[in-house]
């Protein structure tokens, strides 16, 4: 049995690795990747700091931005990949937002950021408004970055401007890189510097995703994975073919109950047209 592809029109497709990694120290911060980890990014209170609730944990447990593919309905979802799927090879898919909707978050986090050096961060309108939009990200699967090709993701080491501790994002190797030794994060030569040309341009292909697919057959976004209205999704998926070109592969859907992962019965064609 398989699942009937969505329509492209209607609502686009994104994948990222789903394979069973547990969680890694990169430069000194938790990464934390594969089906338990994208599992624990469905819970919004991991994102969130409560006056009365859970401190967010999404720092220490590595609950960061991942690399992701938007797949091509026209193309197969193997040759799609950039990790070269074979036998029991992971996958996560999620649906993506209209692309407007896309471009409205980027737009209201620009806004933001703007607010809080006219108005400062004790600003009770500015502290309504941010709380009310982190609320959002907690809960909204987004695209970040997007680019026809290769993004080339790595860590870079953000340093706080109040004097807190350093952040790292998941940013293109045009910015400097954090290296892999023992430096402190937050050195004023960790900081990026954005091409602004190049900046705009990846930020721009957020709000048109849709076009940026036809570009290349293989493409790399940036993309925050949480939790869907609808329990389908996220949907954990696992190749059945040999190797990529396997014309007889699928991807077998598989459901996580009672700690454990089992296969539903269903199974998503390897092309989605």
């Amino acid at each position: 049995m398989s699942v009937p592809a969505i329509a492209w029109k209607k609502h686009g497709w994104a994948s990222a690795a789903g394979e069973d990694v547990p969680t890694r120290d990169i430069i000194g911060v938790a990464y934390n990747t594969g089906r338990d980890g994208l599992l624990k990014r469905l819970d919004p209170d991991k994102f969130l700091n409560r006056g009365t609730g859970p401190t967010k944990t999404k720092y220490a447990e590595g609950l960061l931005d991942v690399s992701g593919t938007i797949l091509r309905p026209d193309k197969k979802i193997s040759m799609q990949l950039h990790a070269k799927p074979m036998k029991d090879h992971w996958q996560c898919f999620v649906p993506l937002g209209k692309e407007k909707d896309q471009e409205l978050l980027l737009l209201i986090k620009d806004k933001l950021t703007q607010l809080q050096i006219v108005l400062g961060t004790t600003h009770s309108g500015f502290n309504q408004i941010r709380a009310q939009y982190k609320q959002i990200c907690a809960r909204v699967t987004r695209l970040k970055l997007a680019f026809e090709t290769d993004l080339a993701l790595g860590f870079v080491a953000i340093p706080d401007l109040g004097g807190g501790t350093a952040k790292y994002k998941y940013l293109p190797k045009t910015a400097p890189k954090y290296s892999m030794n023992n430096q402190t994060p937050g050195l004023a030569n960790t900081t990026p510097t954005f091409n602004a040309e190049l900046q705009a341009l990846l930020r721009n292909n957020v709000s048109r995703y849709k076009s940026v697919v036809g570009i290349a057959i293989k493409n790399e976004v940036r993309i925050s994975i949480r939790n869907h209205e609808n329990p389908t999704w996220p949907m954990f998926v696992k190749w059945t073919g040999t190797n990529r070109e396997d014309v007889a592969g699928r991807w077998e859907v598989n459901t996580y109950n009672q700690n454990a992962w089992s296969a539903s019965g269903l199974h998503i064609r390897n092309l989605l047209g």
